[in-house]
């Protein structure tokens, strides 16, 4: 029987990817706060049509970092969690796919696994972290298969978020012809193109896979590397200024090992190709 996917969360950065990413899939239906709002549980009857034993919910709505900055924030994305799990009590489903973030996780200087302790140190880490443990325990009670991906910077066209990185950096040269980094760019991040993430997601999904998988690259590269690839790219020019940092330099990497197990031959998109992919969009918006 052909699998349904509902997607929640369809119309932020990281839902229209999925849409478009889960296509020939299945059957893909989405749902956005316009219609669908998850801090209200009632509006999640409006589920019950697509609900069944073939049915993957993929929960990819959220409160992003730039609108959790506060407690309510917490109380929104926890809400969201506690109205799903409740549903999905009276709503059995072939599998839930919840997307986390790498927030949950220590700034450490060692490679970071799924079995590296988890802390929350802000309010959207700490929002994620508890919106985990709450599905974890509503799936071991009611016995779904419950699967965590755990992004790591998520980058590409249609980025709402302008997080320091690709994306802002793209945004501003355009924009602007102007680049702002601090320092010269030492810090290192693992850096995941947006449809590698809905693959990775969709693939997971499609192995039987459940528990919680980090959706990372293994490739920590520093964002004076993006820049320097960014230079090469363009075909204009642009100003890179250098910012005083606000605390230490830090590093994060992780080992993907876990996810090359479960997925040997999955392939990420190159470092350039992504950033291409991202300038040419951005380039394109522009003109249009």
């Amino acid at each position: 029987m052909k699998r349904t996917w509902v997607v929640l969360g369809q119309g932020g950065f990281l839902g229209r990817h999925l849409m478009r990413q889960l296509e020939g899939r299945g059957d893909v239906r989405g749902f956005g706060r316009p219609t669908l709002d998850l801090r209200r549980r009632e509006t999640l009857s409006l589920l019950d049509p697509h609900m069944g034993p073939n049915t993957v919910v993929i929960f990819a709505s959220c409160l992003t970092p730039e609108h959790c900055k506060e407690p309510g924030g917490v109380t929104d994305n926890v809400a969201m969690a506690a109205n799903v799990a409740s549903y999905l009590e009276k709503h059995p489903v072939e599998r839930l796919a919840y997307v986390s973030s790498d927030a949950v996780y220590p700034l450490i200087d060692a490679a970071i696994t799924e079995a590296t302790p988890l802390n929350a140190d802000n309010y959207y880490a700490l929002s994620k972290l508890a919106s985990e443990r709450l599905l974890q325990l509503a799936s071991c009670a009611k016995r779904w298969p419950l699967l965590i991906a755990r992004p790591s910077g998520i980058y590409g066209p249609g980025d709402t978020h302008n997080a320091y990185g690709p994306n802002r950096f793209v945004s501003s040269i355009v924009a602007e012809r102007t680049l702002r980094m601090f320092g010269e760019g030492e810090e290192t991040r693992d850096h995941v193109y947006v449809d590698d993430v809905c693959r990775v997601v969709a693939e997971l999904v499609e192995s039987g896979a459940s528990g919680a998988f980090n959706v990372v690259t293994g490739r920590a590269v520093p964002f004076g590397t993006i820049v320097s690839i960014l230079k090469e790219l363009a075909r204009f020019e642009f100003r890179v200024e250098s910012q005083p940092r606000k605390g230490a330099i830090t590093h994060r990497t992780f080992d993907p090992a876990k996810l090359r197990a479960e997925l040997p031959n999955f392939k990420f998109t190159e470092l350039r190709d992504g950033l291409k992919s991202l300038l040419n969009a951005v380039l394109a918006e522009k003109k249009s």
